[in-house]
């Protein structure tokens, strides 16, 4: 009984290592198919899209957040420029996603 324990133990770190990776695959494979690279094209100003995992979700099994932020400078010359940075991410319930066969 000890060993079968054990192994489980051992299977479940295992995909504890390799979730992130797996949900930021699965992420890639969404933007390219559905929205053509649009969502990390946009993101990649502020480090692309983040990916967090939440033991507070009870209701959902995850939600993407996204928020645009305009930046005003004044250049030396006394013209305005204007950069636009968007910030996203999506939190993903740990429980929802605990084990690789399902």
């Amino acid at each position: 009984m000890k060993k079968r324990d054990k192994a489980a133990l051992e299977a479940r770190k295992a995909f504890e290592a390799q979730k992130c990776e797996i949900a930021e695959a699965f992420l890639r494979e969404l933007d390219e198919k559905i929205m053509g690279g649009q969502v990390a094209e946009l993101a990649s100003s502020c480090g692309g899209v983040k990916i967090v995992w939440s033991r507070k979700l009870n209701s959902t099994a995850g939600r993407a957040n996204w928020r645009r932020e305009t930046l005003r400078k004044k250049a030396g010359d006394g013209e305005t420029v204007v950069e636009v940075k968007h910030h996203a991410s999506v939190e993903l319930a740990e429980k929802v996603i605990d084990c690789e066969g399902g």
